[in-house]
């Protein structure tokens, strides 16, 4: 039997839906997890990941960390773990670098995943410069969320045919088990039917425009 090739992912704090990554990897790698944070103010995703053993390089809140000092921890990490593939969670922080740059001089694949799309926020030439530098210097193939995200890695230099496009997951039968429980628990109407409902799945900020769906659901 051919032993499986081993892989490191790299989250600063992993939620419900990356667990939902790793679980569809592990029959495929032998899958290493490392979170940088035990949390994360902006998401507070919960802590406990009952089935799937993480490596978190330290507790407390991500925002309290001192990026250097969690990087070179990540690097002694991916060191003694000696991975073949490392999938690294985008360009913006010290320790993600870090594993990009690990990946690049243990021959390692480094693998960037991404869901930015180039106009999801104001771009400078000279940041889209040095992204373009960080993404062609450091990255072998990137996986990304949908076309979009795969166009902006294009731009920044990724060649099309190292970019996939599967990054996106979520536990179907998790989701299909709830929705059956819930459906058998809703109320009839006065013509026996059941009474529709709007489902949102994310987080409660702005950014997400929940507003607009509740207005949606009030005009229903």
């Amino acid at each position: 039997m051919r032993s499986r090739e081993r892989l490191a992912i790299i989250w600063t704090n992993f939620g419900p839906y990356h667990m939902a990554r790793i679980r569809a990897l592990a029959p495929h790698f032998d899958v290493h997890a490392i979170e940088l944070a035990s949390y994360q103010r902006l998401y507070r995703w919960p802590e406990r990941k009952p089935d799937i053993f993480v490596r978190t390089l330290r507790q407390g809140a991500w925002e309290d960390q001192n990026q250097l000092s969690v990087a070179v921890d990540l690097w002694r990490q991916l060191s003694a773990l000696r991975p073949r593939i490392v999938l690294v969670p985008g360009y913006a922080s010290l320790p993600a670098l870090c594993a990009a740059a690990w990946g690049r001089i243990h021959g390692a694949e480094a693998v960037l995943m991404s869901e930015s799309n180039i106009d999801d926020q104001q771009r400078s030439t000279l940041g889209e410069g040095v992204k373009r530098v960080l993404v062609t210097s450091l990255f072998g193939s990137a996986i990304v969320g949908g076309r979009r995200a795969a166009s902006y890695l294009e731009f920044l230099g990724m060649p099309a045919d190292r970019i996939a496009r599967r990054y996106d997951v979520v536990d179907n039968e998790y989701f299909s088990r709830n929705a059956v429980q819930h459906r058998s628990s809703l109320q009839e109407s006065s013509n026996g039917k059941r009474k529709p409902y709007f489902l949102y799945v994310g987080r409660l900020a702005p950014k997400k425009n929940v507003s607009t769906l509740l207005h949606a659901f009030t005009s229903y």
